[in-house]
């Protein structure tokens, strides 16, 4: 919001100089002061973004590094450990008789559809243009 009002300000100063109410100079003053809070507030900006992307590349990280150390953190709890990292793994749990029903959590779900799947992932070269040079040479 306030880079959209620095951009209108701008404007409004561009304006006011093309009408001759703004002299040359304190329109250059302007558009300095103008320039430099808009590299200020796109400066935080990029901050927050990479500070967002870090949280959310983390939080990929250590749900990677849950999901593959499950089987074992599940035999090494306790009953009431057990409990609580079957409330972070599982949404929906219903008794049915003897069984338990549940739906995963939605990482957990895309992981567990991605394992039963042979070819989730493309099996085609990462580099196909290094391949046909090998092949020309």
């Amino acid at each position: 919001t306030a880079l959209e009002q620095l951009k209108l300000e701008r404007s409004r100063a561009t304006d006011l100089f093309i009408d001759g109410s703004l002299e040359k100079d304190d329109y250059k003053s302007k558009l300095s002061r103008i320039d430099n809070k808009t590299s200020e507030l796109t400066a935080i900006l990029e901050n927050r973004n990479l500070a967002i992307s870090n949280a959310g590349f983390e939080t990929v990280e250590s749900t990677i590094e849950l999901a593959k150390q499950a089987k074992t953190l599940w035999l090494s709890r306790g009953e009431d450990e057990k409990r609580e990292f079957l409330e972070k793994l599982l949404s929906n749990p219903v008794l049915d008789g003897p069984t338990l029903q549940y739906d995963l959590k939605k990482p957990f779900q895309l992981l567990s559809e991605m394992n039963q799947k042979d070819d989730w992932r493309p099996l085609r070269e990462s580099n196909p243009c290094l391949v046909r040079e090998r092949d020309m040479s």
